[in-house]
């Protein structure tokens, strides 16, 4: 059995949970910060590659993986079986699975090391919403992360991210006093110049990489017992990636300045946890209800792919559409696209939030916080993210790590 840490009063036991390298990569460069004010950091992982990764830098690494239960059944399993696992692609016994695995670790091992803060990066995939409920049941504190929808800053949040986030539930009752609204609007008016200028999305270079760790986590899911979140599939994700590198889109000539008034509907990758969370339909069936409104308002429907999509049945299936519906197929800068439109369509995106900074109309087909965002909203809620890049390969600064803990207090203030 692992030993408990340290306990020091008035300061949290950080466990990160991290089901890809990046995560690893991300909220390792939080550890120095926060050792050096005291907490104590681990790194907690399903994945074998995870964990080694990470235990090869230096850190205290466990894998998440099943044990003998300690007394019979695991007093949380029943509520974690409450836990919806149909948009998994996992077959029901396999979820039962997972959640045992993970009821084991945490009776076994998890338990006893009395950790007072969990983080997760986005937090929707089935384990970390089961250990995200275990922690909340044992009284630890929870951070999820996530892209802030602007460069440089990220949401974090006590109950989830974008429309699971306890800022979309309470933002309308917090106290707006201190909101500098011509601080927002000069900061609008430069990201805006910028954009118009030059518009790239950072997610695109990350969907171009090979996990080629991805071996070892099937060890580990096969002969170590890790439970995983989605079915195990290395030869199948070994040829996506492969067909994926050869997905070429046929675009239509289109300068929108030439035509404007037109629907424009930027496409979210057909992957995303947001169109498996947050919305009851996904690309396919948007792009026909995208295809009602612009008919209704009796303008065209122009259509942009996602530059981080790879899936290749899902770009034969937009080229059938294209050829039944028959809206515009474009490429170029997704805010000169917005800006001559009359109205933009999205299920959840960013991009939904980036046409209100344009004043543009905007129809949201699944769920997103922003749906009934006013100006003033808006500004709250780029006050309420926190200025920390992603990408960036330096640590936090003790401010900012310090800005991310005052996060997990009860009574959030802007």
């Amino acid at each position: 059995m692992a030993m408990p840490l340290m306990r020091k009063k008035n300061y949290f036991r950080v466990a990160a949970f991290c089901e890809r390298i990046p995560h690893f990569l991300f909220f390792r460069r939080m550890a120095l910060p926060l050792t050096e004010a005291g907490h104590e950091v681990l790194f907690l992982s399903n994945r074998l590659s995870v964990v080694l990764v990470a235990r090869r830098a230096g850190y205290r690494a466990l894998l998440i993986r099943e044990e003998k239960p300690v007394c019979g059944l695991p007093p949380f399993f029943d509520g974690l079986a409450q836990i919806d696992g149909s948009r998994t692609g996992l077959a029901p016994d396999d979820v039962r699975r997972c959640l045992w695995q993970l009821e084991t670790f945490h009776a076994g091992t998890l338990k006893s090391l009395g950790i007072s803060a969990f983080f997760f990066w986005n937090g929707s995939s089935l384990l970390a919403r089961a250990l995200a409920l275990l922690a909340r049941q044992q009284g630890s504190r929870r951070l999820f992360f996530e892209l802030g929808n602007f460069p440089g800053k990220l949401l974090v949040d006590p109950e989830g991210v974008n429309a699971k986030s306890w800022f979309a539930r309470n933002y309308r009752q917090l106290d707006r006093k201190n909101l500098d609204l011509e601080a927002f609007e000069r900061w609008r008016q430069g990201y805006l110049r910028k954009k118009l200028s030059q518009h790239q999305v950072q997610q695109a270079s990350l969907a171009t990489k090979f996990n080629w760790y991805y071996p070892l986590d099937f060890f580990g899911f096969y002969c170590l017992s890790a439970p995983y979140s989605e079915p195990p599939d290395i030869f199948g994700r070994t040829w996506r990636y492969l067909v994926s590198q050869g997905v070429r889109y046929n675009y239509d000539y289109f300068i929108p300045a030439e035509k404007p008034g037109y629907v424009f509907f930027p496409l979210q990758v057909s992957t995303d946890s947001q169109l498996l969370v947050n919305s009851d339909v996904d690309n396919l069936q948007a792009l026909r209800l995208a295809a009602e409104i612009a008919q209704n308002a009796g303008a065209r429907l122009v259509v942009k792919p996602h530059p981080a999509e790879g899936d290749r049945l899902f770009v034969e299936r937009l080229a059938e559409l294209r050829h039944e519906l028959g809206f515009l197929f474009v490429d170029g800068n997704t805010f000169q696209l917005m800006q001559y439109s009359s109205r933009v369509v999205t299920i959840n995106s960013t991009a939904g939030m980036e046409a209100m900074l344009l004043g543009k109309p905007v129809t949201v087909l699944g769920r997103a916080m922003y749906e009934k965002f006013t100006i003033e909203d808006l500004a709250c809620y780029i006050n309420y993210l926190i200025d920390a890049d992603y990408f960036s390969g330096e640590d936090l600064m003790p401010c900012q790590v310090s800005e991310i803990i005052e996060r997990m207090q009860v009574g959030l203030e802007i």
